[in-house]
């Protein structure tokens, strides 16, 4: 395969935004096609720590994160069952260095919001309400048609659009999705 120069993301949420930031710092033109028509977001929240936080210094957000969210300089995180009571007290690691938090908590939309704002930083082309319908591999470049109608010739197409991802279905046909059961994570801070 010939250099890659031109790469195209399909899907701008956390991952697809975080890669096009990495990409376009190492001067690596992509463009990021969202299916949504715009990003509204439920109320959910979230929690970045550790290798996340670290990776986020990396593309330059890590202090409009913790600008957006809440931390303390003492961090720690109890994991708890579903009465409150603790079940795990792990020590929190800062593996971001000093002066950063080693975690941080985040609204979606807020957490969003700081890597929409880094994305439009990075002059990286965002199409929202297009996602791909046709995908041909040419051998050293794919040939990509839009549901807009529109078309686009890319040395790689990353597939950041979730887990019913369309992409995945386009290149490897469907997969079949297992039902594994269901986690959900307490967690209570403390200061």
């Amino acid at each position: 395969m010939s250099a890659v120069r031109k790469i195209l993301i399909v899907g701008g949420g956390i991952a697809g935004a975080t890669l096009g930031c990495a990409l376009a710092k190492r001067g690596i033109d992509c463009e990021i096609f969202e299916i949504k028509p715009d990003f509204s977001l439920a109320g959910t929240g979230m929690t970045i720590q550790g290798i996340a936080l670290r990776a986020f210094l990396n593309i330059g957000v890590v202090n409009d994160i913790a600008d957006a969210g809440w931390h303390h300089e003492k961090d720690a995180i109890i994991f708890t069952d579903v009465h409150g009571s603790a079940v795990v007290d792990p020590p929190a690691r800062n593996l971001v260095g000093p002066g950063y938090p080693a975690m941080v908590a985040i609204r979606r939309q807020a957490f969003h919001e700081v890597l929409s704002r880094a994305v439009v930083k990075e002059n990286v082309l965002v199409r929202m309400d297009t996602t791909v319908s046709q995908l041909d591999d040419c051998g050293d470049r794919v040939e990509v048609t839009f549901t807009d109608g529109s078309n686009g010739t890319y040395d790689l197409v990353v597939g950041a659009d979730g887990i019913h991802s369309k992409v995945r279905t386009m290149v490897f046909g469907p997969v079949r999705s297992l039902y594994s059961g269901f986690a959900n994570w307490r967690a209570r801070w403390t200061a």
